[in-house]
């Protein structure tokens, strides 16, 4: 009957451990969850109003950046910011995707012959010369 003993010691210190820091902090039963309850109503409303402050920053900034420009004076100054690729860079891009083309039907065509070889021995039927000669 030591050990129950002991344990009961170990968790007693810690209670009393546990009791001396709460007094230490000034904690009541009530206290923490009033407090939640006022900081989360306040949350709420506060990231309401901040929601709709950001929205409104948003739009004074597109209205900013447009200059109140229309929708076709808007797509001329984002085409102008385009950086367009000069006839060398189109040229190799260009040849880059027709080689790559090219080796995908050499490769597509290859694989298609290489199955046809190899299958067609186990799906070949008789040809019809062949019937008409065993029925006659």
């Amino acid at each position: 009957g030591g050990a129950p003993a002991v344990e009961a010691d170990q968790y007693a210190d810690i209670r009393e451990r546990i009791k001396a820091r709460a007094a230490e902090l000034d904690l009541k039963a009530t206290k923490p969850k009033e407090v939640f309850e006022a900081t989360e109503q306040k949350n709420v409303l506060q990231s309401m109003v901040d929601t709709a402050v950001e929205e409104t920053q948003k739009e004074e900034e597109a209205l900013a950046y447009s200059d109140g420009l229309g929708v076709v004076e808007g797509m001329k100054k984002e085409l102008d910011l385009i950086i367009w690729p000069g006839p060398q860079e189109v040229l190799n891009t260009l040849g880059l995707v027709v080689v790559i083309t090219a080796v995908m039907v050499i490769y597509v065509l290859g694989v298609d012959k290489f199955l046809q070889f190899a299958l067609d021995p186990l799906f070949h039927y008789p040809a019809k010369e062949v019937i008409a000669e065993k029925a006659a």
